[in-house]
This record gives structure tokens, sequence and C-alpha cells, in this order.
């Protein structure tokens, strides 16, 4: 109802008297001239005009609303929010003087959404608890002779001008002979589900039905909707989208007929506005009254969430947070914009400055350029919660953005230049000890050898990588993490197998490495390489790891060592000019225990050495450079006496 005191019928005859209360008839042509422009050109899309009639619903505090076509006429949405009263009647037939305009609670604010409905139809007619008004092109009004002619068609006849009237705002009380029969069913049929409805005679049925059917394919547009929780389409089949929060997992199912068809992680921010900000909003000439004088704003992110998939071996092979694709990507001011230009790898949704039909937001607003400051941060913020929880931990890293490029407005500018502060500063990278750190305290391990506890010293393998830098670190005391894309995408330090080949030969690392470790080591190796066709997750060939310990306590290549052997005396002194398994590397590997790992190192090329494995392992793959002059004696003598021996 209207008030206590005010019916509605009266506030609708008090407020038709108003608005046709013109002095020339220039006038009414004029105003309604002007409403025609503005409904016909608010939205050419079919589907921006649904989303508006969606949102007076929602911003009506309507929890449940059902869209249909009736008679292949009227587009009807009904809901059951708050009934109109005095000042929404008021907002509804106005210009720029909506109801919403000091309220934070509600999305619009222009005081014009509701027009966009006179580019669609010529006949709208809305009922409220059981009262009914319309807005109807075909009404005509009382015509006053004050105006300068006896009847309208005099004065058109001598202005030789079609008169019109501005009837988008002029409310005409309807009573229920006056409401075609089948809407009236449909409202009785539902009366107890149904405080408000609007029922719009279409000029072009089907641009609106292909409209909605579009909609059921897209039902995440939805999620952030202040209010409605469902949502019922009766076109060729009766669709019902709804959205609830599956408060177990902390997600929010968007269902169509009960049957889940997207996830979505949401994180709501609550951002403090400074004064500097409130001082420029108030000089701001797009800024809303509304925003002027507030302490707060909101913001909401939407993670796109799948059920996690496992292998037979329990392990997961997809599922969990996913980043948008990018035609998915689109801005919201509640519902959504046609802004998909800046690829972000959530949903957002904050209370933009939009245009008129809202399908843009404004790139020279100040307060749409904070906005754009504060997204960087609170998406690092929410990754760094995010990976903190066991449930998506690397999964959060999916969702760090990229810079925006080109830099093709200010928006862009004051986002990319947040986005550069937060990679430097922000700690949101959690490491083995569940630490959280900033990009350049961090290494990516490739490797796999900083999880080798029991034979890999990681303060030695810290200070080789620090040695060797060109820059200087700042590195964590344990900063190595498995590598991840989108870490690698931001510029995160690797540490890969060339490296940990030099890391192997270098003295740093041998100081600590002992006789001990280095059979540990050798175990490793055997059991990621021994398998038949697998290298077990290895991505380089074992034949470049130096990891066999030598008589010298250095490690060497398989390709380079021998088993210690009574050969040409020489069984692998330090003195040695060869190179020689270590002595007690060597008599492990014969321990019974370790037959296993010997036949493997001999499968691959390791064996004693005699003349001919020193023919064929060393002389014969460097044939090219190996006789020199200090050898070429010493070597031709060892061929000869080979060759002698073979031929008796």
């Amino acid at each position: 109802m209207a008030t206590k005191e005010t019916s509605l019928r009266q506030c609708i005859d008090e407020l038709s008297a108003k608005n046709t209360d013109y002095k020339f008839p220039e006038q009414a042509i004029n105003q309604a001239e002007s409403l025609k422009s503005l409904s016909s050109d608010l939205y050419t899309d079919n589907i921006r005009f649904i989303y508006e009639v969606i949102q007076n619903a929602d911003d009506a505090q309507a929890k449940y609303i059902t869209l249909t076509i009736l008679e292949d006429k009227y587009f009807i949405i009904a809901h059951d929010g708050k009934a109109f009263d005095e000042k929404d009647l008021h907002g509804i037939c106005g210009v720029n003087h909506g109801t919403k305009k000091k309220d934070l609670d509600k999305t619009g604010y222009k005081g014009l959404g509701f027009k966009a409905v006179f580019g669609k139809s010529n006949k709208v007619i809305i009922y409220s608890n059981g009262e009914s008004f319309r807005f109807d092109s075909s009404y005509q009004i009382k015509w006053d002779k004050q105006w300068g002619a006896n009847d309208q068609q005099t004065w058109k006849k001598e202005n030789d001008r079609e008169f019109i009237y501005p009837w988008q705002i002029n409310p005409v009380w309807t009573n229920d002979n006056e409401i075609p029969s089948f809407i009236r069913n449909f409202l009785n049929q539902k009366k107890n589900q149904i405080h408000v409805a609007y029922a719009i005679l279409l000029n072009n049925v089907g641009e609106i039905n292909s409209a909605l059917n579009q909609l059921i394919q897209q039902p995440y547009m939805f999620l952030f909707l202040r209010n409605i929780c469902r949502m019922t389409f009766l076109t060729q089949s009766i669709d019902t989208i709804s959205i609830d929060r599956n408060l177990s997992h902390g997600l929010k199912n968007v269902n169509i007929n009960k049957e889940i068809n997207s996830q979505w992680i949401i994180k709501r921010f609550e951002l403090d506005i400074p004064d500097d900000m409130l001082k420029k909003l108030s000089k701001d000439t797009k800024a809303p009254e509304k925003l002027r004088f507030i302490k707060k704003a909101e913001m909401f992110f939407a993670a796109k969430y799948k059920p996690l998939i496992h292998n037979a071996n329990g392990e997961v092979i997809s599922g969990g947070i996913e980043k948008l694709r990018e035609q998915d990507s689109v801005l919201f001011s509640y519902l959504p914009t046609k802004i998909f230009e800046y690829k972000f790898p959530v949903l957002i949704n904050a209370n933009f400055l939009t245009n008129v039909n809202r399908e843009q937001i404004h790139t020279d607003s100040v307060w749409n350029q904070w906005l754009f400051d504060k997204i960087s941060g609170e998406i690092f913020q929410w990754i760094k919660e995010l990976v903190k929880n066991n449930k998506f931990h690397f999964q959060a890293y999916r969702l760090i953005p990229s810079k925006l490029n080109p830099e093709n407005n200010i928006l862009t500018k004051r986002f990319n230049d947040s986005f550069a502060r937060c990679i430097n500063h922000c700690n949101f990278i959690r490491n083995r000890k569940n630490q959280l750190l900033r990009v350049n305290e961090v290494i990516m391990d490739l490797t796999a050898m900083s999880k080798q506890s029991s034979f890999i010293n990681i303060t030695s393998m810290r200070e080789y990588i620090i040695k060797n830098e060109e820059t200087s670190s700042q590195y964590a005391n344990d900063p190595f993490i498995d590598y991840d894309l989108n870490l690698n995408q931001i510029g995160v330090e690797k540490f890969t197998w060339d490296q940990c080949i030099n890391m192997f030969k270098s003295d740093i690392f041998l100081k600590t490495h002992s006789i001990e470790e280095n059979k540990r080591m050798i175990e490793y190796f055997y059991t990621k390489y021994s398998k038949i066709d697998t290298n077990d997750g290895m991505d380089i060939d074992i034949q470049q790891i130096p990891f066999l310990m030598d008589q010298n306590y250095r490690l060497q290549l398989i390709k380079d060592i021998y088993f210690p052997a009574n050969t040409m005396g020489d069984n692998g002194t330090n003195d040695s000019e060869y190179i020689f398994v270590n002595k007690t590397i060597f008599a492990w590997l014969n321990e019974k225990a370790q037959k296993g790992i010997k036949q493997w190192l001999k499968g691959l090329g390791v064996d004693e050495r005699t003349d001919l494995t020193y023919l064929h392992k060393t002389i014969i793959p460097n044939v090219a450079c190996y006789i020199t002059r200090e050898n070429a004696i010493k070597t031709i003598k060892m061929l000869f006496m080979l060759f002698q021996k073979n031929a008796t």
C-alpha cells in the first residue's frame, strides 16, 4: 500500500494531475519526445532491459521472482518484495527522482532505469498488493482549453503538428476489469507469493524470449544480487535458478532446477574510504549523493570452483579453484556490465559508477580509479587467506592477476601501479614450513632436491644459490617451494637442474656432503630411475647428474667413474689419475642389501676399470681429444698390449 494514511489510488490521481498540468501543449510534446528518445536509447540490448527489471525487484528486497511471457504478448515479472508506496510512485514517474539516490543497500541511483521499459513497450501494468495502475500510450488525457484550442484535433490542424504527451510519467489507476483476464488469472494463482508484478505489453516478443533463454544459460550473472535467491523462468520449460550458500564448504552454489550448475567461492571486503577520497567525491559530478558521506565501501570477488577429481592413487588430477576464461571475466556493479577487457581471474563486483545503461564504467571517475587501485591489494590478501587453508592451498595461486596491457586508460594504470606494489610487498607465498613469504624471498625448486633432507643440506643449497646470483638476494632461511606456473609468470626465481648439477660439483655443497649422505643420494636416484620405462617424474637423464662420490670425495657422472679394481696397478687411491667410486661407498654397494643398486649402476655403465672397459668408456668416446703429447706413448703401449691379448 502507499502509506497508512494515503491510499495508492489517491497518490496516483494526485501525481497524474501534476504530471499532466502543462501551461502550453508544446511543453508536453517536448517532454514526451525527450522521454521517447531516452527510453529507446537507454538499452539497445534486450538482456540489459531484463537486468533492469530484475534489479528493481532486488532493490525492493524480493527473495523470489518469476519471469514469464503470457499469451505471447505480455512479459510478466512478479516478486515478493516490498509493495509500492508514495515515494516509489514518485520515483517511477519522475526523471532522476528515484528513491535509491541515498540508499546504499540499493543498486540503482540515477532514477532512469525503469524508463528503459518504455523502449520495449507502449503499455505497462503494475500490480501492487491488490491495487493496479498503468502507463499507457493510448490513454487520452483531458484536453485543457487554456492551451488555445477547444480540442486536440483543432490544435493539431492549427499548428500542423501531432500532439503527444509524456505518458511514461503519467500513472493511470487501473481497475481489475481493465486488466486482461489471463493476467488476472496468473496473479490470482500466485497471490500468496506475489506482492508486486509488472505486466509489459511487448513490441517484439521474440527478442525478449531469446534474451530470457540466454539468461537461463548464464545463471552466474546473478551471483551478486543483494536479495534475490530464486528466479523462476516460465518459458517453453520451467527453469528455476537458485543461489544458495553451502555452509559446510564455504561455497555459493548456482543451481538450475535444484542441480548445481556452478560453484563459487565468494569473498567480501569492507574498504575504509580515506578522507581525501571523500573530498574528491564531493567535487565529482558523476558521483551519486549516497557515496559522498559514506565511510566504508564493499567489494566482492567470486572465484570459480569445481569439485576435485582423483585418480586411482587418490591424487588430484583436476578441479578446485579455477582461473576464469577471458570471455567470462566481466565486471559487475551488482549486475554484470559489458566490460570484459580487463580479464581478471575472478569476477569482481563493486559499486562502480556506470553510464546510464550500466554497460560501461566511467574511466575518469575518481571513485572508480580508487576502486581499481584497491583491487590488486585485496586479491592478494584473499590469496594469502586461501593459501593458508589446506583445502585450497596452492590452488589459490591460480587467482594471481596479470598486469593489464595495454595501459589504455587511467583505470588500467591505477591497477598496474597497485599490482607492482603488491608483488613486491605482499607475503602471500607459502613455503614448506607454512611460512608466508614475498616473491623475492622464495625459490621454486624444479629438481625437488630441497625436499631431500636425508642427503641435501638446505643451508648449503641456499648459500650456493646466493653466491652464484648476479644480484643481491633476500631469500628466507627456508625459501624453497614447488614449481607453480602462476608464480613463474610473476617472476619467482627458479632452481633448475643445470644449477643443481653445478651445485653438486661445488665446494660449498661438498664440504657438508658426507659419505652417509651420498649413500642416501644413490638410493634416492636408484628409486627414481630404476623402474622400467619411467623416470618417476624426473625430467633429466640420470647420465647428466653427478651423484657418485669418488676417492677424492667429489661427485662424478656415471660416464667418468669406475668401480675400484687391481687393474694395471691402479685400485682407486687418492693420487690416481683415474676416477673410482669411493672405497667406502663401493664396500657398501657390495653388501647383499645393495645388490640391486650395484646391478643398476653396472647397467648404466659403471664397471671395474679393465683395459677393455677403459677403451670403450674413456678412449673411444673421446678419441678426437684424448691422446696428447703427455699420454701418447703410454696409450699406444696399452692399446698394443690389448691388441696382443685379444689376438691370442
